[in-house]
């Protein structure tokens, strides 16, 4: 499986937390966005290798962290995700393999423009 191509800039606008006015959120906001990077890589390799079962388990943990953090964009994407690879692993047309690929994408675009 080719992993989708990664998009080096965005000309969408950056997405913040819903919880972006509240000074007690501040640091876990921020840690959080910090950490995006890195699940970027560890999803986008997962799929490249994949392993779709660790990224299954990934988008998950993305899925109710971005909700926990306020970003409902990626929580939704997360979703939209996991259920691409959850009918992946049913379904090996191409078309469910094209719909994860599109799923991985539109979480990689939401997770670069997240913002504290």
């Amino acid at each position: 499986m080719t992993p989708p191509p990664s998009s080096g800039g965005s000309s969408e606008k950056p997405i913040t937390s819903t919880y972006h006015d509240d000074p007690e959120m501040g640091e876990i906001i921020r840690d959080f966005v910090a950490e995006l990077p890195q699940r970027i890589h560890a999803m986008r390799s997962a799929f490249s290798e994949q392993r779709l079962l660790d990224l299954l388990h990934l988008a998950h943990q993305l899925k109710g962290a971005g909700g926990g953090y306020g970003f409902d964009q990626i929580s939704a994407a997360a979703a939209r995700l996991e259920l691409a690879l959850k009918s992946l692993q049913t379904d090996r047309a191409a078309d469910a393999a094209e719909r994860a690929k599109v799923a991985i994408d539109e979480v990689t675009s939401l997770c670069r423009r997240a913002t504290a």
